[in-house]
């Protein structure tokens, strides 16, 4: 038998455009970037400037990127992006070890619901930060009016490789058990893409003006939990 769980109350908040938020994050710090080919979209968005990686390296004093999708790293190298590293996120100390990069500032957009083992990658990650590193991440929200908008057409849109949907209260859940502690967290918005998805996402929008929490996605700032 299920025991019975007590709603938990939403605070207030007010949402930020989430690639904002990521670059001013990462402005005139060494920084390290886990997931910066964003494939399979990577050729479409270095060329057309949309690619998060070259906006955060455009502000950065340093920038490393690690990926795990080789054929994207390789295309990226040739197209003139340097400090680009193949591993896996659970790689994440071996690397820092081999090269002595020390960031201020990791970054983790859009990735924790890409993985099968979040656990093990926070908790890697959670290892080798500072004691002044700051973890900045973004994840998709469970509950994002847009997403439920698409539900009642009988349609999910979703990304092929996403494993799982986050809320404010799940994400806050993951990053407590490994050993985090959450300094910041807002609802984010995507700027919209096109005309059409433009005119759905707004109409859409509207609907949830009054609740910033069905908005995209939540976008955080953790440090190492001071250790009692």
């Amino acid at each position: 038998m299920c025991e019975k769980v007590a709603a938990r109350k939403l605070p207030r908040a007010k949402a930020v455009v989430r690639e904002d938020y990521l670059i001013d994050a990462c402005r005139h710090r060494r920084a390290l970037h886990v997931g910066c080919a964003d494939a399979p979209f990577t050729r479409r968005k270095h060329e057309d400037g949309t690619l998060l990686h070259g906006k955060l390296a455009g502000v950065a004093s340093e920038l490393v990127g690690i990926d795990c999708d080789e054929d994207a790293l390789v295309w990226l190298g040739e197209h003139g992006v340097h400090d680009l590293f193949l591993r896996n996120a659970s790689e994440i100390g071996g690397l820092l070890q081999e090269t002595g990069f020390r960031p201020e500032v990791i970054v983790a957009g859009e990735v924790l619901e890409h993985l099968l083992e979040p656990l093990q990658f926070l908790n890697g990650i959670s290892s080798v930060m500072d004691r002044g590193t700051k973890l900045v991440l973004s994840v998709p929200n469970a509950f994002a009016a847009t997403s439920v908008a698409y539900v009642w057409l009988r349609k999910e849109k979703v990304h092929p490789e996403h494993v799982a949907y986050y809320s404010y209260f799940t994400i806050r859940e993951l990053l407590r058990r490994t050993g985090f502690e959450v300094v910041d967290q807002h609802p984010y918005v995507h700027p919209p893409g096109n005309a059409r998805e433009m005119l759905f996402s707004g109409v859409v929008r509207l609907l949830s003006l009054g609740n910033p929490h069905f908005s995209d996605g939540y976008v955080l700032s953790a440090v190492r939990a001071a250790r009692g």
